[in-house]
């Protein structure tokens, strides 16, 4: 309906993905994100998580993944990314490593 002028949300939230990119530092990994207005979880494929409460804290310093006040909403957003990639048939991708010797550490 946005396209055609109306003002009512599609979804509650939108899903995006990304490589981690900083190869002289660690292997790249996929990332997995479900954003609505007010929050924004971050999963990994090794299985780091991140979340933040962008109104509070819109440069997103504060990880709130272990608040035991968020549970809750740490929960919604889980549910919500899950629900996407069931949705859409999404799977972790297979990522290819850079060559042995290419990641070297900074220093």
């Amino acid at each position: 309906s946005l396209v055609e002028g109306g003002t009512e949300a599609v979804r509650q939230g939108v899903a995006g993905e990304y490589l981690s990119a900083n190869w002289a530092e660690h292997e790249l990994y996929p990332l997995r994100m479900w954003r609505t207005k007010e929050f924004k979880l971050i999963e990994s494929q090794i299985g780091d998580s991140e979340l933040y409460d962008l109104r509070a804290d819109p440069e997103e310093r504060t990880n709130l993944i272990d608040d035991p006040e968020k549970r809750e909403k740490l929960a919604e957003m889980r549910f919500a990314l899950t629900e996407w990639l069931e949705a859409t048939g999404d799977t972790w991708p297979n990522v290819v490593q850079p060559p042995s010797g290419f990641l070297k550490k900074r220093g």
